[in-house]
């Protein structure tokens, strides 16, 4: 009964702290400190195994004589029958890892400084298979009170962090919409400059077609009503191109001549240029 109402005082603890938007990170550090202060003198850690059988620790809080396992990468196809049993969902106890026939004491599998581990699989939303791990230094008799305990814990975390993965995949829908409706808002903005403006050109090149009209074939007036011409033109294009971008419209791509159009600059920003003179 005392063991029990630990336990729930335990679990307890975790959910309370959980608030509302925690990061996965989060979540999962709140627990390893609530259990870490629970099972006193273990390493307690978090990681995930992959659909290759990596398993690689994210999360590790250990007493000053163990080591950290933080960043820590172990191939568990080295141990066959442990990784099956991690896929299958089975709590792993092992009292003695040197002892062990599923480890085979195989240090690169169980992890530095680790003689005794009590591992509980998780399922996870991402697909890879998540490991609640207790790891003892010295060979240790797991209690069934332990063993119920992080299963428990490992339980609920799995539900929490599934939540915190659905908030987080939640959030950036909603940050992708805001960036749709912002791109949308420009896209209105854009078409409203560019038609405007449009109808400015047009008047624009109007009277420079008229005034090419009125001017004799021989006047040096008309290379320069010409160029004000060719620039209307140019400008009427980018605001067409504007105007498709507004209305979502998909452009025609063609071919132009490069040294034309680099040649038209050219004479239009020259010292005496017909634009900037």
């Amino acid at each position: 009964l005392v063991q029990s109402h630990a336990r729930l005082e335990l679990l307890n603890s975790i959910l309370s702290g959980v608030k509302l938007g925690m990061t996965v990170n989060a979540v999962i550090e709140l627990t390893l400190q609530r259990l870490s202060e629970y099972f006193q003198g273990i390493r307690v850690a978090y990681g995930t195994v992959d659909a290759t059988g990596k398993l690689e620790i994210t999360h590790s809080l250990q007493p000053e004589f163990m080591p950290a396992l933080v960043g820590a990468t172990m191939n568990l196809n080295e141990a066959p029958e442990y990784l099956r049993a991690l896929r299958g969902g089975e709590v792993v106890v092992a009292p003695d890892s040197a002892k062990e026939q599923m480890l085979a004491g195989r240090v690169s599998v169980v992890g530095e400084g680790t003689r005794a581990l009590l591992h509980v699989p998780m399922e996870q939303a991402s697909g890879k298979v998540g490991l609640l791990c207790l790891d003892s230094p010295q060979p240790h008799s797991w209690s069934t009170h332990a063993v119920t305990t992080l299963s428990q814990v490992s339980s609920h975390l799995s539900f929490v962090l599934k939540d915190a993965e659905a908030g987080k995949t939640r959030r950036q829908l909603e940050e992708q919409l805001r960036q749709s409706q912002k791109m949308e808002a420009v896209g209105r903005l854009a078409g409203g400059v560019a038609h405007d403006f449009n109808n400015i050109l047009t008047i624009i090149s109007g009277n420079a077609q008229l005034g090419l009209m009125a001017l004799r074939e021989d006047d040096p007036m008309r290379e320069r009503m010409a160029t004000i011409q060719k620039a209307a033109g140019h400008a009427e294009e980018l605001t067409r191109r504007l105007l498709a971008f507004g209305r979502k419209q998909i452009t025609s791509p063609r071919v132009v001549n490069i040294n034309e159009i680099l040649a038209g600059l050219e004479k239009m920003s020259s010292p005496d240029g017909y634009l900037l003179g």
